[in-house]
């Protein structure tokens, strides 16, 4: 399996986080050798049963969607190891495991401001959230999304 498509099945898996990541790619330094670890070799690592067995069903993960979705302009899929993976992010203990990215990767590198919202926004508050966002914008800030449920 290539690189990509291990980081991407990887992300798929519910709880896995960088917490749980960080020691396996220090033994086996790629998203695809951890993908073909065995069992064994993931306990000896430190992961718990409960991950390994989510590990075991990543074969059912479909990443067609995601791939699809890369395969369009300004699209990048940034995993923790990648140099453009914010610093600060990398530290927190569950940060995501990889960053879907539309538009400039290098904005990832800029000061950053998140912006949370409701799952169901009234127009007006959809709009001022949008009118926020474009100033915060102008004036230098990226503005971040978990896409959150609210």
């Amino acid at each position: 399996m290539d690189e990509l498509s291990a980081w991407l099945h990887l992300a798929h898996l519910p709880s896995w986080h960088a917490g749980l990541l960080r020691p396996l790619l220090q033994r086996f330094e790629s998203a695809a050798a951890i993908l073909s670890a065995s069992p064994n070799e993931l306990t000896a690592c430190g992961a718990s049963s409960r991950a390994i067995k989510q590990l075991a069903e990543t074969a059912r993960c479909d990443i067609n969607l995601d791939l699809r979705w890369l395969e369009k302009p300004d699209r990048a899929l940034i995993p923790l190891t990648d140099p453009r993976y914010p610093p600060l992010l990398a530290q927190v203990a569950d940060a995501p495991l990889v960053l879907y990215v539309c538009g400039e990767t290098d904005a990832l590198q800029t000061h950053q401001l998140a912006i949370v919202g409701s799952r169901n926004p009234t127009p007006a508050g959809r709009d001022n959230a949008r009118c926020f966002a474009r100033e915060l914008a102008r004036a230098g800030l990226a503005i971040t999304s978990g896409l959150a449920l609210g």
